[in-house]
């Protein structure tokens, strides 16, 4: 899977990163609005796959869902990860066979919901080679930046404005998420529009259904390219080829080691012109006696682009 092709077929595509700013779009206040639900997903180990994903609907189409889903479940707490190999070598073979068909069943369910959704996924291991030093928490931050994007697109595409965007609080990665999100909050075409009336991050537990459907979702994303690029190759799964084909609903794209040969690339070219700003956030990490972490630089890009809209008096 190379970088920039776009597999139609399927609806498994490599990231395009247009950001669209100057398109105009009117957001119709009379319009049910939207509630965003996610959760993120890695290898056993961390260290070969990341994933963000979850669904995107107005509250009317979660409530619907809702509803069928603790039908399924009988109200038990689901994880996908659970669900698939809790019982994959007990005696009892039935036991693992009901599991299979569970999450077939529920991954039906969503297929039918008309939610929108999105699964972002990253050949970690390659990152981790071509660009020595980065690691999982990085891949992470990357995968949830274009989820939010295309999340903001979905809004913008279908003029209505977001109300709730939640995520899995697993991780314990709230506070730089949310830095992430206070920024994005500031792209010119989401504040023009109003498109977030949600400013501040929201987490909640697995015990929410929906938040139960983000996560089969995002463990279908990390799948995808973990048996691309694993230690075990295989096919592409039947829950995932249901996603994909849900009339072109459930978008999936992936960051192959393409992409980041690519990167590093560019990279090197605009180093060579020096349009980045490392010598200017060292300054102003020393200047404030702060740490090169990833929390100081996000908060560093908040301050930079400040002096980009500050105005003379």
């Amino acid at each position: 899977m190379k970088s920039g092709t776009n597999m139609r077929d399927s609806n498994i595509k490599n990231r395009n990163d247009e950001d669209g700013e100057n398109r105009v779009v009117v957001i119709d206040p009379a319009a049910d609005k939207l509630r965003i639900f996610g959760d993120e997903s890695f290898d056993e180990k961390a260290h070969r796959v990341v994933a963000v994903a979850g669904l995107i609907g107005t509250q009317k189409e979660w409530d619907a869902l809702v509803a069928k889903w603790i039908g399924r479940t009988g109200g038990k707490e689901f994880h996908a990860i659970e669900c698939e190999t809790e019982f994959s070598r007990d005696p009892d073979k039935e036991k693992h066979r009901a599991n299979l068909v569970l999450y077939r069943d529920l991954t039906q369910l969503i297929v039918e919901s008309g939610l929108r959704g999105f699964g972002i996924a990253q050949d970690l291991a390659s990152a981790k080679e071509i660009f020595p030093g980065m690691d999982a928490e990085v891949g992470y931050y990357k995968c949830f930046t274009d989820y939010l994007n295309e999340c903001g697109d979905t809004g913008l595409k279908e003029r209505r404005q977001i109300e709730e965007f939640i995520l899995h609080n697993r991780r314990g990665e709230q506070y730089n998420v949310g830095v992430i999100y206070q920024f994005y909050m500031h792209r010119p075409q989401w504040k023009k529009n109003n498109l977030f009336a949600c400013q501040r991050l929201s987490f909640d537990t697995a015990r929410n259904p929906r938040i139960q459907a983000a996560d089969l979702v995002a463990r279908e994303s990390m799948k995808l390219v973990d048996n691309l690029y694993g230690p075990v190759r295989r096919p592409k799964r039947e829950s995932l080829k249901a996603l994909a084909i849900a009339n072109n609903r459930i978008r999936f794209q992936v960051y192959t080691r393409e992409y980041f040969l690519s990167l590093r690339e560019k990279m090197v070219k605009l180093e060579k012109r020096s349009d980045l700003q490392w010598g200017k956030l060292e300054r102003w990490l020393a200047e404030n006696k702060l740490g090169n972490n990833w929390s100081n630089r996000f908060h560093f890009l908040i301050w930079l682009e400040g002096q980009k809209n500050r105005r003379p008096i």
